[in-house]
């Protein structure tokens, strides 16, 4: 079975040497050396389909793809700074945390030299909302816009507009293939749409675990909130490791989610 080691640094040379340790003493094995892939050839792209690509005002270029009558981004945003150039600010998450009711954005695990080019950055609802998080001419898509998305993969009308699991195979459609990111026991998706959905997992909110789902879980922000009570939730997608159905659920707007966007 092959096996992957996690929170290594895409393009970086490591170093390893096996050792065990007896009554006797400690023996040592023979280092070896490996270096790990770039972070742009760590995902799956839909080869059988045509991307185009988009950048931020930070530079970072996307791929792009068009599901139906839509354009999407095929990756999670990960600027750090608003179209207009402002800032986001930085929420250095931990288990003690006390997270605004302002815009904000993390990395996993509060690591952006592992996660960033992989998973991009995981901002809060309060981001999502000022309606410049994604680059000039795109926007966060807003509950009605996913489920036009998901009819286009398969569901019916009755089955978007319900909440919790929905459809059959639709979240396969989403999901990146194989099992590099995904762990191993995964439902593997077939990515036929080009979405190439990403385990990215999420902040929750929640103070006891402030992240988690990494390689388990991929979730994404929609624009509607459920009420503009700051202290409320907002709507948003979810594909999880073992099951092919796509998940609608709400979630604190204190939460730290991925990002995707489609054209205006």
């Amino acid at each position: 079975m092959e096996n992957h080691i996690k929170g290594l640094i895409p393009g970086t040379m490591y170093y390893a040497r096996a050792y065990a340790t007896d009554g006797e003493g400690t023996g040592y094995g023979n280092q070896v050396s490996f270096t790990t892939k770039p972070a742009e050839s760590m995902t799956m792209f839909n080869p059988e389909l045509t991307y185009d690509s988009i950048q931020d005002i930070d530079g970072n270029s996307y791929k792009t793809i068009v599901i139906g009558s839509q354009e999407w981004m095929a990756e999670n945003l990960k600027t750090t700074r608003f179209n207009d150039g402002a800032s986001i600010p930085l929420i250095t998450v931990n288990p003690s945390w006390n997270q605004p009711l302002t815009s904000g954005y993390s990395w996993y695990e509060n690591n952006e030299a592992v996660f960033k080019d992989i998973y991009g950055a995981y901002y809060n609802w309060f981001a999502v909302n000022t309606s410049k998080v994604c680059p000039s001419g795109w926007h966060v898509p807003s509950d009605e816009e996913w489920k036009v998305m998901e009819m286009f993969l398969g569901l019916t009308q009755e089955e978007a507009d319900n909440i919790g699991y929905r459809g059959t195979t639709e979240g396969e459609k989403l999901k990146e293939s194989g099992t590099y990111n995904w762990v191993q026991e995964s439902l593997t998706g077939s990515n036929l749409i080009g979405f190439t959905g990403l385990p990215g997992g999420s902040g929750e909110g929640n103070i006891m675990a402030p992240f988690g789902g990494e390689g388990y879980i991929g979730l994404w922000w929609t624009a509607t909130e459920l009420s503009p009570d700051p202290n409320s939730y907002a709507w948003c997608r979810w594909v999880f490791w073992d099951a092919s159905w796509i998940g609608l659920s709400e979630i604190s707007k204190r939460g730290f989610l991925n990002v995707r966007c489609v054209t205006n």
